[in-house]
C-alpha cells in the first residue's frame, strides 16, 4: 500500500508537471485587464453569483449582501419591502435588461426604467434556499423550488400564470443533498439540472423529465446544454474530464484529448460566455476554447502576460453587454478584461472635400500631425486629434494649394512644404506663424518646369533634402537654401527610394538606378507586370518592397525579385499605395480596402473602415512613422494612426450613464432612474445640485476622460479627473449641464448626454417685478446713453474719416511731384552737368536755354497737377494729349533717343480725374526710369482703346534687368502703387540686354 500510494503521488507529480509545460505553451493573447477588490469597495471575496442589466451595470451577489457595480463606483443594495432579503441571492437577466434576484422569501425584480424592485413570486415560509432559474421562453419565467415545484411567471404583467409540482427531486437542506444546478436557459422548451449523480432533461412545455444516473455525482459547475438533447457536464471527483450525454441516443463520448489536461485537476470549469465562445479556466488561468471544445487554443493574460486570476482561482466567468469579461476569483475579488478595442486615431476636419490627404509628417515632440491636403493646404493638428492650425492660402496668393511633401529642418525646426503642380517651396516656420516662398531653380531639360500630383521624401539630413515629385528630383541645399529642379524621366513615375546614395524609381517595365550626385543612370533592371508602382520601402535586412498596382514585390539591392503577393496570396486589394515597416519588421500596407499587415509568415491581418480607419480608400505615398513607433496613412477623408501592437480589439459604442443626482446633499428621485432624467425643476432654495456620471462602453469606465459643462454658467468644457462627483450652486435661473466622455479631450465636444435645470425664483425677483419697477428708469437712461455715445462717435468717427481723406491726398500728390517735377528736374540736372563739361559760349547759351525751358516746364507741372483738382472726370484723348506734350519735352531735352507715340484707340472713355492723373504719372515714370536707369535709344508708348479696356504698352531697347537679383527702386514701387490705388493692373517685363516693358491695363465699366 505505501508503495503503491508513493507511485500514485509521483504519478500525479510528473502529470502536473507536464500539464504545467503544456499550458506554459499555449499562445498568449494580452488583454488590459482591471482588479477589484474589498480596498476598492467590493462588500467581500466570496462571491455567490454575478450578472448584468441593461445598463451594463454588473450585479454581485455575497452570503451576506448584493452589490452593484458600474464600472467606477460600487453600491451597496439595502434590504427594503420588495427585496425582503439579500443572502445567497441568485440572478436571471430578462431579455429586456431587468435583473431577476432570488432570494429564500421568493423572487423580486429589479425595474430598469424606474430604478426599483417589484415582488413576481413569493417562498413558502418553511424554504430555506433561494428557488432557481430554470431560463426564459417566450416572456415566461420558469422557477424550480426546494419542494420541487415548478412556478411559471409571465414577465410582462409578472404574474405567476402558474405553479405545480414537478416529477423532480426535492431538496432537504439537512440531508446534505447537492443543490441543483441548472443550465439557467431554454432550447426548445427543454432544459437541464444536475442534482448528485443525476442529470435531468425536463420539457417545460409537456412538463416531464428525462433522467440519467451515473455513478459519482455531477460537478456543481460547468453544465452546458449544447443542443436540444445533449448536455456537457463534468463529474466530482474525476480529475474534471469534460463528458457529453446525448439523452435521445443515451451514448456519451468524451472530449479529444488535446484537453485532457484539465482532466488533471477536479477545479477545472468550462464557461460559456456568448453564443460561440467557451472559456476554460484552470486555477487562476483562463484559456479561449474552440466551438469545438476540442481544444484549448490560447492562454488569455494581461498586458504583462501574468495569469488574469492574480492569486486566486477563479469561479465564475460572464460576459458583460460590450464583450467584455468578468471574472469572480475565490480570494482576490473580481477581474474585468477588454476585450474590444482597436486604439486607432483620425486626424482630419468635418467637411470631406478638405480631408484628402497627400502628405503627413508627425512631430509628436512639439504635439504636431502635419497632414498636406489636396487642394486644401496644410492641416495641422495635435496628438490629440484636435485641429490646431489651418493654412490654405500662401502669402500674395489667393488660390489654394496642395502639399505632397512635408519636411522638418532638424536644426531649425522649421518645415518645408513642397507644393503640388507649383515652381516653389514654401517655407514654414517653426511656431507656424510665418510663411515665405523660395522659387526652385528649373532644370533647362525640363519640358515643363514644376512639380507633379504626387510627391515623397527620398532622403534628409542636416545639409540636404531630396524630394521626388513623379519624374522630377528636387534637392534643396539647407545652408544656401536654393532648391535645383533635376531631370530623370518623362515617363508617368509615382514614387522612388534612395538608398545608399542611388535613387531608384520605376519606369518602362524597369527599375532604373541612379547616381544622387550626378543624376545619371548607373543600371537599368528589367521589372515588368506591375501596372505601375506606387511606393516602395527598405528594412533593415537590405530587402526593398515594391507596392505597385499588382501587389507587392520583395526584392534584393539589385532589383532581383525575391517573392510576390497578390490577391492569390491572401492579399485584401492588390493596390498598394504605401508602406512602412514597424519595429518588429512587419510590412503595414495601404491600400483600396484599408490598411492590412503582412506578418513574416506572410499571412494577412486586415483593419477596415469598420474598425476605425478614415476610409477604406488611401492615397499613394501617404504614410509616416512617429519616432515612437506609431503608424500614420493618409487617405481619401482623413489621417489614421495606431501603435502596430495595439491592433488587438474592436470599435466601441460609448452610452454615458447619470448615476446619482442630489439637491441639497439628498437624493430627491428615489424610486426613479436617473439615467433617463432629461429635465430638474427646482426651487430657489433647492439650488446645489451634484452629479454622478460613467461611460460604459468596450473599455473600463476609467479609461475615459469625462467633460462637464454647465451652460449658463461655463464657457468652456472642464475635463473631469478620475469620474468625481461634480457640483454647483447655482442662482435662479435656466441652465443645461452637457456631459461628454470619450479617449481623449475635446474642446470642441458635442454632449452625449443633457439635462435642463430650471431654478425658478422667488416671487419678489421675478422678471416682471423687476421690470415692473425700473423699466421707465432704464429706458431713459439708456436713451441717454445711446444719444450721448452716438454723438460722441459719430464725432470721433468724422475726424478719422477726414483724416484719412487728408493722408491718401498727401500720398498722391506726392507721387504726382516725383512722377513729374522728379522728371523736369533730372533734366535740368542733365544740362547742368553737360554745361559744366562744354566750353564753347555757344553750347552754353544752348544748354542754358534749355535749363530755363525745363525750369518753366516745372511750373507748368506745378500747376497742372493744381488744375488737374477742378475737373471730375478726363477723356483718355486728354490723357493722350498729355502723354505727347511730356514726350515732346523729352525729345528736345534728350535728342540722343528716338521717341515714338502710336495711338491707335478707336473708343473714346471718360475716367475720373485721379485715375487719369494716374495714367498720365505712370507713362511718365516709365519714362522717366527708361531714360534713368536703361540707356534706350528707342522708346515707344502705344496706346489700345477697347470697349472694356484701355492698353498702355512702353517698350524700351535699353539694357534691362534681372528680376531676380536685381531690386525694385522708388520708380517701380511707385508705379504698382498707383495701379493698385486705381485697380489697374501692371506688368513689368525686362530681360538683361533686351530692354524692357511696361504694360498698363486700365479696365474701363
Amino acid at each position: 500500500m505505501k508503495i503503491s500510494k508513493n507511485y500514485k503521488q509521483f504519478y500525479l507529480a510528473t502529470m502536473s508537471l507536464l500539464l504545467y509545460a503544456f499550458v506554459c505553451a499555449q499562445p498568449l493573447q494580452r488583454f488590459n485587464t482591471f482588479s477589484y477588490n474589498v480596498n476598492d469597495g467590493l462588500l467581500q471575496s466570496t462571491i455567490i453569483d454575478i450578472a448584468f442589466d441593461g445598463n451594463n451595470f454588473c450585479w454581485i451577489s455575497f452570503p451576506n449582501g448584493v452589490q452593484k457595480f458600474d464600472g467606477n463606483k460600487f453600491y451597496t443594495i439595502p434590504i427594503q419591502q420588495h427585496l425582503p432579503d439579500d443572502k445567497q441571492v441568485i440572478f436571471h437577466t430578462c431579455s429586456n435588461g431587468d435583473v431577476l434576484v432570488s432570494h429564500a422569501q421568493g423572487v423580486s425584480r429589479y425595474l430598469l426604467q424606474s430604478d426599483r424592485f417589484i415582488t413576481v413570486f413569493k417562498s413558502l415560509a418553511h424554504n430555506k434556499i433561494p428557488p432557481r432559474f430554470m431560463g426564459e421562453t417566450n416572456n415566461i419565467m420558469y422557477i424550480y423550488t426546494e419542494d420541487a415545484e415548478i412556478a411559471e411567471i409571465d414577465l410582462t404583467s409578472n404574474k405567476i400564470i402558474d405553479q405545480y409540482p414537478s416529477d423532480l427531486p426535492t431538496y432537504n437542506p439537512g440531508s446534505g443533498d447537492w443543490i441543483a444546478n441548472i443550465s439557467k436557459h431554454i432550447i426548445n422548451n427543454k432544459m437541464v439540472l444536475a442534482i448528485k449523480e443525476k442529470i435531468y432533461l425536463y420539457d417545460v412545455k409537456l412538463r416531464n423529465a428525462k433522467v440519467k444516473s451515473f455513478k459519482k455525482d455531477v460537478a456543481s459547475l460547468s453544465l452546458q446544454m449544447m443542443n436540444a438533447n445533449e448536455v456537457m457536464f463534468k463529474m466530482h471527483h474525476d480529475n474534471g474530464r469534460f463528458q457529453f450525454y446525448n439523452f435521445e441516443t443515451d451514448v456519451i463520448r468524451q472530449v479529444p484529448v488535446t484537453i485532457a489536461y484539465s482532466a488533471l485537476s477536479p477545479d477545472n470549469m468550462l464557461h460559456k460566455v456568448n453564443q460561440n465562445k467557451y472559456l476554460l479556466t484552470f486555477g487562476n488561468r483562463i484559456f479561449q476554447v474552440n466551438e469545438a471544445l476540442s481544444k484549448a487554443e490560447k492562454e488569455w493574460v494581461d498586458f504583462q502576460n501574468q495569469s488574469i486570476g492574480g492569486k486566486g482561482a477563479i469561479r465564475l466567468c460572464k460576459a458583460d453587454n460590450f464583450g467584455n469579461i468578468i471574472l469572480a476569483t475565490m480570494k482576490d475579488g473580481i477581474r474585468k478584461i477588454m476585450t474590444n478595442n482597436y486604439p486607432i486615431k483620425y486626424y482630419g476636419v468635418s467637411s470631406n472635400e478638405g480631408n484628402h490627404i497627400i502628405s503627413v509628417l508627425p512631430d509628436k515632440k512639439r504635439n504636431r500631425i502635419l497632414t498636406g491636403t489636396s487642394g486644401n493646404g496644410i492641416l495641422i493638428f495635435d496628438t490629440l486629434q484636435q485641429l490646431i492650425k489651418h493654412i490654405d492660402r500662401l502669402p500674395g496668393r489667393t488660390d489654394k494649394f496642395s502639399v505632397n511633401a512635408i519636411v522638418r529642418i532638424s536644426h531649425s525646426g522649421d518645415y518645408l512644404l513642397y507644393l503640388a503642380g507649383d515652381s516653389v517651396v514654401a517655407w514654414l516656420s517653426g511656431d507656424l506663424s510665418n510663411i515665405r516662398l523660395h522659387q526652385i531653380e528649373s532644370d533647362k531639360m525640363l519640358r515643363y518646369p514644376g512639380t507633379g500630383y504626387f510627391g515623397n521624401v527620398l532622403f534628409q539630413n542636416d545639409k540636404t533634402v531630396i524630394t521626388q515629385s513623379q519624374g522630377n528630383v528636387y534637392k534643396t541645399n539647407l545652408s544656401k537654401f536654393n532648391i535645383s529642379e533635376h531631370y530623370v524621366t518623362n515617363f508617368y513615375t509615382m514614387s522612388g527610394i534612395c538608398i545608399r546614395n542611388q535613387f531608384i524609381y520605376h519606369a518602362y517595365d524597369s527599375l532604373f538606378f541612379v547616381d544622387t550626385a550626378t543624376f545619371k543612370v548607373n543600371s537599368r533592371v528589367s521589372f515588368p507586370n506591375t501596372g505601375y508602382v506606387r511606393c516602395y520601402v527598405y528594412d533593415q535586412q537590405q530587402h526593398i518592397y515594391v507596392g505597385s498596382n499588382k501587389g507587392i514585390f520583395k526584392t534584393d539591392t539589385t532589383g532581383k525579385i525575391i517573392w510576390h503577393l497578390d490577391k492569390n496570396s491572401g492579399l485584401p486589394d492588390e493596390c498598394i499605395y504605401a508602406m512602412l515597416i514597424d519595429k518588429k519588421g512587419n510590412v503595414w500596407c495601404s491600400s483600396n480596402k484599408g490598411v492590412f499587415r503582412i506578418n513574416g509568415d506572410k499571412s494577412v491581418l486586415q483593419l477596415r473602415k469598420e474598425d476605425g480607419l478614415q476610409e477604406n480608400e488611401f492615397n499613394t505615398n501617404v504614410a509616416a512613422i512617429a519616432d515612437d513607433g506609431e503608424l500614420y496613412f493618409g487617405g481619401v477623408n482623413g489621417v489614421s494612426s495606431f501603435y502596430p501592437d495595439q491592433i488587438r480589439g474592436l470599435k466601441e459604442t460609448l452610452q454615458l450613464m447619470i448615476t446619482g443626482i442630489r439637491v441639497n446633499n439628498e437624493n430627491i428621485y428615489k424610486d426613479t432612474a436617473v439615467w433617463n432624467i432629461s429635465s430638474m425643476h427646482l426651487g430657489y432654495e433647492q439650488n446645489a445640485v451634484s452629479f454622478d456620471f460613467v461611460a460604459m462602453a468596450s473599455n473600463n469606465p476609467d479609461q475615459y476622460i469625462y467633460q462637464y459643462k454647465m451652460i449658463g454658467i461655463d464657457n468652456q468644457w472642464i475635463q473631469n479627473d478620475g469620474i468625481q462627483t461634480i457640483r454647483y450652486f447655482l442662482p435662479p435661473g435656466t441652465y443645461t449641464l452637457q456631459l461628454y466622455a470619450s479617449r481623449y479631450f475635446n474642446k470642441d465636444a458635442v454632449a452625449l448626454k443633457e439635462i435642463v435645470i430650471v431654478i425658478h425664483p422667488p416671487f419678489w425677483k421675478t422678471w416682471w417685478f423687476i421690470i415692473s419697477l425700473s423699466s421707465l428708469f432704464m429706458g431713459v437712461l439708456i436713451f441717454s446713453i445711446n444719444r450721448y455715445n452716438r454723438r460722441k462717435y459719430q464725432g470721433i468717427l468724422q475726424q478719422l474719416e477726414n483724416e484719412h481723406k487728408i493722408q491718401i491726398e498727401r500720398e498722391r500728390i506726392s507721387r504726382d511731384l516725383h512722377d513729374n517735377i522728379g522728371a523736369f528736374a533730372n533734366a535740368v540736372l542733365h544740362k547742368t552737368e553737360t554745361l559744366a563739361k562744354n566750353q564753347t559760349d555757344p553750347e552754353r547759351n544752348t544748354l542754358m536755354e534749355d535749363i530755363r525751358m525745363a525750369s518753366r516746364d516745372i511750373i507748368v507741372s506745378l500747376r497742372e497737377t493744381i488744375w488737374s483738382f477742378k475737373q471730375d472726370v478726363y477723356t483718355n484723348e486728354a490723357c493722350m494729349f498729355r502723354i505727347r506734350n511730356f514726350v515732346q519735352t523729352m525729345i528736345r531735352y534728350y535728342p540722343e533717343i528716338q521717341f515714338k507715340i502710336e495711338d491707335e484707340s478707336a473708343i473714346i472713355h471718360t475716367i475720373p480725374y485721379h485715375r487719369a492723373l494716374n495714367v498720365v504719372r505712370m507713362v511718365q515714370e516709365g519714362v522717366t526710369n527708361a531714360i534713368k536707369h536703361a540707356k534706350p535709344t528707342h522708346i515707344t508708348i502705344k496706346s489700345v482703346s477697347e470697349e472694356k479696356l484701355w492698353l498702355i504698352l512702353i517698350v524700351d531697347d535699353g539694357k534691362g534687368f534681372n528680376k531676380a537679383i536685381t531690386p525694385e527702386g522708388n520708380g517701380l514701387e511707385n508705379l504698382r502703387q498707383r495701379a493698385a490705388q486705381s485697380g489697374f493692373t501692371c506688368i513689368v517685363e525686362s530681360v538683361e540686354g533686351n530692354g524692357t516693358s511696361v504694360s498698363i491695363h486700365i479696365p474701363m465699366a
